[in-house]
């Protein structure tokens, strides 16, 4: 699980679409896509990942929809509008430890280098990220 030390390292800028720096709000019709766009980036050579959360005014859940990377560090989301309202999003990213070890490990498996510490850190990512799984995911990772 990411720690306030490792999702501060995740620096979120240019977040699209906005008005006057986010002074006014975008408007859409319902049926439209919006499309959040974002520079996403660590202070390191870690992976990063993303997911735009938004949400109706009235509702308590956010819906939260996975960000792509696009070029460089901009990432893109989307999600339609679905009812008349007002909509608020967020963009929140993290360091992505599994996707950070799996780069890594993969290039030392390349040059024929992996050690057992390599296969045992991985293992822990995998033991750490079954403990916190919810839903199906939970059921799966429990066989």
């Amino acid at each position: 699980m990411d720690t306030p030390a490792t999702t501060s390292r995740v620096v979120i800028e240019n977040v699209a679409p906005r008005i006057d720096g986010g002074r006014f709000p975008v408007k859409r019709t319902v049926g439209d896509t919006v499309e959040v766009t974002a520079d996403v980036f660590g202070d390191g050579h870690d992976a990063v990942a993303a997911i735009v959360k938004h949400k109706r005014r009235g509702e308590s859940e956010w819906h939260k929809t996975t960000m792509q990377p696009l070029l460089n560090d901009r990432w893109t989301a989307t999600f339609v509008v679905e009812e008349m309202g007002r909509y608020a999003f967020t963009v929140e990213g993290w360091v992505d430890r599994f996707a950070t070890w799996t780069s890594g490990t993969t290039k030392k498996l390349e040059a024929g280098v992996v050690s057992e510490t390599d296969l045992e850190i991985g293992a822990a990512l995998v033991a750490a990220g079954a403990q916190r799984a919810t839903g199906p995911a939970a059921r799966l990772l429990a066989e």
